[in-house]
Parts: C-alpha cells; structure tokens; sequence
C-alpha cells in the first residue's frame, strides 16, 4: 500500500495519518480507483477487481450497495 500512496504522491512519513484524517484516505482512494479505471478503460468490474486487490466478490458487493442506494433503501 505504501508503494501505491506514493506513486499517487503522498509524502507523509507516517501511514496511520490516513486513520485520523479519513478525508485524505478517501481522496487517496478515489484518486487509484480512477487510475484503475483508466488502466481498465472504464471498465467498472475490472476497475474494481484491481482496487481490492482481485478479490472476485468485491464488484458484487459494490454493485448490490449501489442498487441499494439507487432504490433508496428499498429490497
């Protein structure tokens, strides 16, 4: 993960700063998560897959939150 920060330019020593501060973990985040996207030309389940490391569950669980979300909450 460190190695990942730093090509995304993160400059702090000390890697538990992203615990305290969750908005530069979420920006961090957001900033590979478009790297993977443009690596995958917009493909979001491969985008996915990269971000968590290949973990083949993940984009299912993504895409059920989203449809959660779009239904406002409504199984």
């Amino acid at each position: 993960m460190g190695d990942r920060l730093r090509i995304l330019g993160f400059d702090c020593p000390w890697f538990g700063v992203l615990f305290l501060y969750p908005e530069i973990a979420i920006d961090y985040g957001c900033k590979y998560l478009r790297q993977c996207l443009d690596l995958y030309n917009g493909d979001i389940r491969a985008a996915l897959l990269k971000y968590n490391g290949g973990n083949p569950e993940y984009p299912g669980k993504v895409f059920s939150n989203l449809a959660l979300v779009r239904s406002g909450g409504k199984t």
